[in-house]
């Protein structure tokens, strides 16, 4: 792909991330967990190894406990809960421990 002279910068394209950012939107996944949780490990586990796979996504987990505000502005009502974002819009949430494919099929719908 040619990018106009604006676009580059030492004879790299500064575009670059404009145009990965047009291909792939900006997707993330977000864990809403607590310390006294056990099935919030299992999830923990499951959402690593989706990160394998999903390059592309952002992956943030936050406990409810030390994050009570976020948490209830999202709306958190039970933990784990798992709340998919493309730019910023919630596509997808659900609670319980989830599998790698379910993961892999919730941030299918932030694409």
């Amino acid at each position: 792909m040619i990018l106009p002279g604006s676009l580059r910068r030492n004879g790299w394209p500064a575009g670059i991330e404009w145009v990965r950012h047009r291909l792939y939107p900006v997707m993330e996944l977000v864990l809403y967990t607590s310390a006294f949780c056990a099935p919030c490990v299992r999830a923990r586990s499951v959402l690593g190894n989706a990160e394998k796979l999903l390059p592309q996504a952002r992956f943030r987990e936050v406990d409810v406990p030390s994050n009570l505000e976020e948490s209830e502005s999202a709306g958190i009502l039970s933990t784990p809960t798992l709340v998919v974002l493309r730019e910023g819009t919630e596509v997808f949430r659900a609670s319980g421990v989830p599998s790698v494919q379910q993961v892999l099929a919730a941030a299918a719908l932030a694409l």
